[in-house]
C-alpha cells in the first residue's frame, strides 16, 4: 500500500569479503560561508552535519559497524571551533582548498554558496579511499547505508576495451581509460 519503498542491499559473502579489503567512507561537505559567528546552535548547516554524524557513527537503528570512514571535508572558511566539535563527534575532518576562488575564471555562479559546494568535486582527489558514499548532509536516514557497498552496481568496474565494442570515440574526445 502506503509503505514507502525501501531498498534492500543484497548480501553475499563474497560482497562481504570484498568490501572487507577496501577503505570506504561515508563523506560530506561543509562549507563555512553561510554563518561565521561562534553561535553554533544557530548555524542550521553545522548542525544538520552533525545530526548526520550522529546518525552515521551513534543513532544504534543507522549507524555504521565501524569498518566504513565518516568523513567531513571542510572547506578553509570552517571555523576552528565547528572542525573541533566534528572530531569529538567522531567524524575524521578532511580540509580542501575551494573550487571556486576570486581568482577563478572558469567556474560562474549567481548565489554565492554555490561556489562552495562545487568543491564537492574534490572528493575525487581522495585516493586514500576505494569508494566513497557522498551525502548531502541534510538527509535523514531510516536504516544504516553499509550495505551500499555490497550492492553489485557499485562495485568498481573495469572500462570495457574500446577495441571489442561498438563503441565509436567522438572527434576531440580523449579514449576511453
Amino acid at each position: 500500500g502506503n509503505e514507502p519503498y525501501v531498498a534492500k542491499p543484497i548480501y553475499t559473502a563474497e560482497a562481504k569479503k570484498t568490501r572487507g579489503r577496501e577503505k570506504l567512507a561515508y563523506l560530506t561537505l561543509l562549507s563555512g560561508v553561510v554563518d561565521q559567528s561562534e553561535d553554533l546552535g544557530n548555524d542550521n548547516h553545522f548542525i544538520a552535519t552533525r545530526i548526520l554524524i550522529w546518525q552515521l557513527l551513534h543513532n544504534p537503528s543507522t549507524r555504521t559497524n565501524g569498518s566504513i570512514d565518516v568523513v567531513v571535508m571542510v572547506t578553509p572558511t570552517v571555523t576552528e571551533s565547528r572542525r573541533a566539535r566534528l572530531r569529538k563527534d567522531g567524524a575524521i575532518v578532511h580540509t580542501v582548498e575551494l573550487m571556486k576562488t576570486e581568482k577563478s575564471s572558469w567556474i560562474k555562479t549567481e548565489v554565492p554558496r554555490w561556489g562552495e559546494v562545487i568543491t564537492k568535486l574534490r572528493a575525487w582527489e581522495m585516493t586514500q579511499y576505494s569508494r566513497i558514499l557522498m551525502l548531502d548532509s541534510d538527509i535523514m536516514l531510516r536504516a544504516p547505508l553499509d550495505g551500499i557497498f555490497d550492492d553489485p552496481a557499485t562495485k568498481i568496474q573495469r572500462t570495457l576495451d574500446s577495441e571489442n565494442t561498438e563503441y565509436t570515440v567522438i572527434e576531440g574526445e580523449a579514449s576511453m581509460p
